[in-house]
């Protein structure tokens, strides 16, 4: 009688070759970071995290925000800050205090970020010294 055992293992071989080969392909989602600023030259960044929250940027200080309900557009909120963007205009809240008549500033991608922070890094020449 001609044993099972090569062929279970080739079975299973073929299985997690394939289940690797599935993951290899699959790409990092790409998030967005939103520069913003406001007509009194405060500046705010608003960086996605996922799909279901954001990293709110003043300063040093950083708030992560989840969707809160809004009349229009898009809200994000936690208990000490929020982001509400409206389409043209975005007002932001920090700590009771208000700052509206923010505007978009500038986009960047979470690919475009690791492309600029590669192309900022010294690389090494092969001669010891760095560029």
């Amino acid at each position: 009688m001609a044993s099972k055992f090569p062929l279970e293992v080739a079975a299973a071989t073929l299985s997690i070759g394939i289940l690797v080969a599935g993951c290899a392909h699959e790409k990092e989602p790409v998030y967005r970071t939103f520069y913003y600023r406001c007509a009194d030259t405060s500046r705010f960044t608003v960086k996605e995290l996922d799909k279901n929250r954001v990293e709110l940027k003043r300063g040093v200080n950083r708030y992560t925000l989840k969707p809160a309900e809004a009349p229009s557009g898009k809200k994000y909120a936690s208990d000490v800050a929020s982001f509400w963007d409206k389409g043209e205009e975005v007002d932001f809240e920090v700590k009771g205090k208000a700052y509206t008549g923010c505007k978009l500033d500038n986009v960047q991608s979470s690919d475009e970020a690791i492309h600029e922070l590669q192309l900022r890094l010294p690389t090494d020449t092969g001669t010891g010294k760095k560029r």
